[in-house]
């Protein structure tokens, strides 16, 4: 659907959207919407 890229963050922020992308945190996840993955920390 969409994409987005975030630059400058902190190991700490890339944890917990990590961490959000195992539980499915996303919009809708109920329904198998909201899906988010988290590509590598820069």
């Amino acid at each position: 659907m969409g994409s987005v890229k975030i630059k400058g963050l902190n190991k700490e922020s890339f944890e917990v959207l990590k961490l959000g992308e195992l539980i499915g945190v996303g919009k809708s996840c109920v329904f198998g919407l909201g899906k988010i993955e988290v590509k590598g920390l820069e």
